[in-house]
């Protein structure tokens, strides 16, 4: 009976999990990250360098500039032949450069014909006269620091007080610089305006008798081989004082030289590339010999007279 029982007991039902519903998670969408858009690379032109070739002067200048500044140059050279000059030109042109600088009378007068880049100069003594401040030409004088010059003139020679400068016509602001340094130092600058070499010559004659010296200035309007020579003779025959622009004419007389230095026209040269006003900036500084061979004939001894 027993048995029987148990054996007629109901089976005990399973237990079967029933599945539970998770609500599905909310999802919020976020905003696409906003990207900045890039600024486009800035294009760095390359400034335009026009000069004659077989110029040392000139290349050191160009050299000089071209490790001075940030920006690319390109070099272009001016040969002797006039079609080849025209030819440069034509490139340059082409090119289109926003800026170009030009080194010597022979190439700012090239670059005249440049009609959308901004042309800056040097080493061009009558920049008023080949109407480059009419082009809207910027520059750097050729015109070494008078205030510089005088002072070393006065150490070697107290007692100086006149002293003449011959040039072309229309150099009036250069020569106005040159007479307010010697006024300065208490020197009077009779300036005479000519225009051919043998003008200069007679007014060199005329002009002794007022003077103890001459700045000679490179002015190739007034100036020639044979009236270099000419000049000098003459003045050294004079006993006149003479400073001179190259200092290869030592071997005519002359009892200084003075130049520009080339390291501060470069320097001089990118300020003018980085400024957008029409100017000509002087030279504040100078490289000035004094020939001891002159100066002993002369009779001069710094710092006495």
């Amino acid at each position: 009976m027993l048995l029987q029982a148990c054996a007629t007991t109901e089976p005990v039902a399973k237990l079967v999990a029933e599945p539970v519903t998770v609500p599905a998670r909310e999802t919020v969408s976020q905003p696409a990250p906003v990207l900045k858009p890039q600024p486009a690379p800035k294009v760095v032109e390359p400034v335009a360098i026009l000069l004659n070739e077989n110029n040392p002067n000139s290349q050191q200048i160009a050299d000089l500039l071209t490790a001075k500044l940030t920006t690319p140059t390109q070099l272009y050279y001016l040969s002797a032949l006039p079609q080849q000059q025209v030819e440069v030109v034509a490139q340059l042109q082409q090119q289109a450069y926003s800026q170009v600088v030009a080194i010597g009378s022979n190439a700012a007068l090239r670059a005249k014909s440049l009609d959308d880049s901004r042309v800056v100069f040097s080493q061009v003594f009558n920049y008023q006269d080949e109407g480059l401040i009419e082009a809207g030409f910027s520059g750097v004088s050729m015109v070494p620091s008078a205030e510089k010059l005088f002072s070393e003139w006065k150490q070697l020679t107290p007692g100086l007080k006149h002293i003449a400068i011959i040039t072309g016509p229309n150099n009036q602001q250069q020569i106005a610089r040159i007479q307010q340094a010697a006024k300065h130092h208490g020197v009077v600058v009779l300036h005479r305006e000519v225009n051919n070499d043998k003008e200069m010559l007679y007014e060199a004659k005329q002009l002794a008798p007022l003077i103890q010296g001459f700045w000679l200035l490179p002015d190739n309007r007034v100036l020639s081989r044979r009236s270099i020579k000419e000049f000098m003779a003459q003045s050294m025959k004079q006993g006149k004082q003479v400073a001179l622009f190259n200092r290869q004419l030592f071997k005519y007389g002359g009892l200084l030289y003075v130049g520009g230095d080339v390291d501060e026209i470069a320097e001089q040269l990118k300020v003018q590339l980085a400024t957008t006003e029409q100017s000509v900036f002087g030279l504040k500084t100078a490289k000035i010999e004094i020939n001891q061979r002159a100066a002993e004939q002369l009779l001069l001894v710094r710092g006495e007279q």
